[in-house]
């Protein structure tokens, strides 16, 4: 019952909004790398994104799992599922493991 009250309380178009911007590190870092989101986008997307790096998607996703980011190994793509309690620092972080696993790669 808490966890609906905070939900209704924020509200869900505010932690849509806030999901999806939180998203944009990723995104942007795919689009310079050519690497691939692999979740749906725009309406009829989630707090769920799925990257595919161009590089080792397993040691990209060592080396986040290394950096203490929560995320999981699915089809190919590093799933990440950040919500209201991340922060877009949190995801920038994501994007710049992303790059260093990239650069040792090359």
């Amino acid at each position: 019952n808490e966890s609906i009250a905070l939900i209704l309380d924020v509200g869900v178009s505010a932690i849509s909004e806030h999901t999806r911007a939180l998203h944009r590190p990723i995104v942007e870092w795919a689009a310079r790398r050519g690497a691939e989101i692999t979740s749906p986008q725009g309406d009829r997307g989630s707090a769920i994104i799925c990257v595919r790096p161009k590089a080792d998607v397993a040691a990209a996703y060592a080396q986040l799992h290394s950096a203490g980011i929560e995320c999981s190994l699915r089809e190919g793509s590093i799933r990440l599922s950040p919500h209201l309690f991340n922060s877009a620092a949190e995801l920038a972080l994501v994007a710049e493991v992303l790059s260093k696993t990239e650069r040792r790669s090359a």
